[in-house]
């Protein structure tokens, strides 16, 4: 009879070195799990960048997902879409060397916010490879079946205005009539309870709860879109219509068309009780509900001033970020036009960040990958995560919630995550090339040097931004020598705007200071920064210029701000 050998002691260290690998992903996961539940119920909101926090812990998660994998797989596969994004990345920081990006912290910023969509895509396209995506997207939707509780409390709590979450959330401020939850805008709230109703759809199909337990869910994410009061609910809901119409011969759904017309149902219902609530108990204004229905002109308005911007605009654009610029230069022929950033369409933003070349090509880039996306959609997991990017890029053709990276970096993910089968063969194994996973450890060090250096230059920016309001009403006078903010590593968009807050447009000033106000005023333009700008051309002689920043107060803000530029001009009322 042989005897056992005991096992050799490298044999032990392996061992105990795999446990440890298990246990780190394990609670990596949890934490990850965790911070994006929080990154959509943070109460906190700081000016002047109120969704700092909300989307600087989406950087945080990205960082633990990319740890994750990086313990999981010892080679990091790279496919072709992401090398050519790679490219994409860069396009922000050109175009601040070329002079069209004013400001070094808008093309970095920009550039970050690009490459943690393009390392997202790679995130999920690696847990394909690593065959956990069923187990990874179980995770990612019930972190969203919870939310919708708390979501929808929320929304509760604002439209009767509570006290039982006052310490976690605010009360609807003055003149306001929809819910927003803590992300302090009700589309973006809207678009929450639309992944989380999808995200309940893929835990019913998959029998995480029973039909009765599943109507009484769509009733309460009901109630909550009623008093988000959102217009792209009966969009979204029309798409998924279709999509799943169209999918119902590839793929066996547990879901009938019963069940989409309950949803139907419990919405109009959920329309009608509130409605009546709010006439009862005067908690809304008699037009707000019905604002849902109503048509908005000015939309329109800033489509044809944005798609006029790109006919009129330079060939290679007004840079990313950089629409008000745009705007502020567009001779208008509208008598009435409302200052915007953004043109709440994707497709028109990336025309006027890149020019209707490079534009046009990202635009159709992204609808040729959308459709083979929909033609390769043969698995229930497919369609849920196909679903979630449809929403959100659906609601991207009348907002911009694809500028807050707690909605951009999560739909990259779920791209990466897509079905790649056709014809039998997984298309994502045939990527640009692979690499050991270690060599990201470097990569992930500096991501972490860059975000603790981002996160104290916001806490001095904050810092700042308070100081500048309390100067400005005349509580106290800022020492000269320390009058300007330079500080600032990395966001010196924001370090700008502090020193022009503080600067004054006095006679003889260089080309360059009043260049330099041109710059700053255009990028963050206000009635007061642009009277300052005129003033300044004012005082030295540029008389023209003065007029024409003069007449676009008056084209973007109205009549009565224009006089008190005016005045602030030309006359004594104002001073510095």
């Amino acid at each position: 009879m042989m005897l056992k050998s005991p096992l050799h002691p490298f044999s032990c260290i392996k061992y105990k070195m795999l446990s440890l690998k298990r246990t780190l992903k394990k609670y990596t996961m949890l934490i990850a799990s965790i911070l994006l539940l929080s990154t959509y119920i943070l109460p906190i909101a700081v000016f002047p960048w109120i969704s700092f926090y909300h989307e600087y812990l989406v950087f945080v998660i990205l960082l633990l997902i990319v740890l994750v994998i990086i313990l999981e797989s010892r080679e990091w596969y790279v496919s072709y879409m992401v090398g050519v994004l790679l490219l994409v990345v860069l396009i922000p920081i050109i175009q601040f060397f070329t002079g069209i990006i004013a400001f070094w912290g808008d093309g970095l910023l920009v550039s970050c916010y690009l490459l943690g969509f393009v390392i997202a895509i790679s995130c999920g396209q690696n847990v394909v490879l690593l065959k956990q995506r069923d187990a990874v997207l179980m995770n990612f939707a019930t972190v969203f079946f919870v939310l919708s509780f708390i979501n929808v409390c929320f929304a509760l709590h604002q439209f009767f205005n509570t006290g039982f979450f006052s310490n976690f959330l605010s009360s609807l401020p003055n003149g306001s009539q929809r819910a927003y939850g803590n992300l302090f805008q009700p589309n973006n709230f809207s678009s929450v309870l639309i992944i989380s109703f999808l995200s309940g759809w893929y835990l019913f199909e998959k029998q995480f709860f029973s039909r009765k337990v599943y109507y009484c869910w769509v009733f309460l994410i009901a109630i909550g879109l009623v008093l988000a009061q959102s217009r792209t609910v009966f969009v979204v809901g029309i798409l998924l219509v279709f999509f799943y119409s169209s999918r119902c011969k590839y793929i066996h759904f547990k879901k009938t068309y019963t069940d989409l017309a309950w949803v139907f149902l419990s919405y109009c219902v959920c329309f009608l009780i509130l409605s009546y609530i709010k006439q009862s108990l005067s908690v809304m204004e008699d037009s707000g509900i019905r604002e849902v229905v109503v048509y908005d002109k000015a939309r329109l308005s800033i489509w044809y001033e944005s798609i006029k911007a790109v006919v009129d605009g330079p060939v290679w654009g007004y840079g990313w970020n950089q629409i008000s610029v745009a705007q502020i230069l567009l001779d208008s022929p509208l008598d009435s036009v409302t200052y915007f950033r953004h043109s709440h369409n994707l497709f028109l933003d990336l025309l006027l960040y890149n020019g209707p070349i490079l534009g046009l090509m990202l635009s159709l880039c992204i609808v040729f990958l959308a459709w083979q996306a929909f033609i390769a959609c043969k698995t229930v997991e497919g369609w849920v995560i196909l679903a979630i990017v449809g929403a959100l890029f659906s609601h991207a053709m009348l907002e911009l919630p694809l500028h807050y990276s707690y909605f951009l970096f999560p739909l990259a993910f779920l791209v990466g995550l897509m079905d790649t089968k056709r014809k039998g063969k997984l298309t994502v194994n045939k990527g640009l090339c692979t690499y050991p996973s270690i060599l990201n450890i470097p990569i992930a060090i500096a991501a972490i040097v860059l975000l603790v250096v981002m996160f104290n230059d916001y806490k001095i920016i904050q810092k700042e931004h308070y100081n500048l309001e309390v100067e400005l009403n005349g509580f106290f006078e800022r020492d000269e020598i320390n009058e300007k903010t330079d500080d600032i590593v990395l966001l010196t968009q924001y370090q700008e705007h502090l020193n022009f807050g503080r600067a004054k447009a006095v006679e003889g000033m260089s080309d360059e200071d009043i260049e330099w106000m041109k710059k700053v005023s255009h990028r963050f333009a206000s009635p007061y920064y642009l009277s300052k700008y005129a003033k300044a051309c004012h005082l030295n002689n540029r008389h023209e210029e003065a007029e024409r920043v003069l007449g676009v107060v008056k084209r973007l803000f109205g009549e009565d701000m224009y006089h008190v530029a005016n005045r602030e001009v030309y006359g004594e009322l104002f001073t510095n």
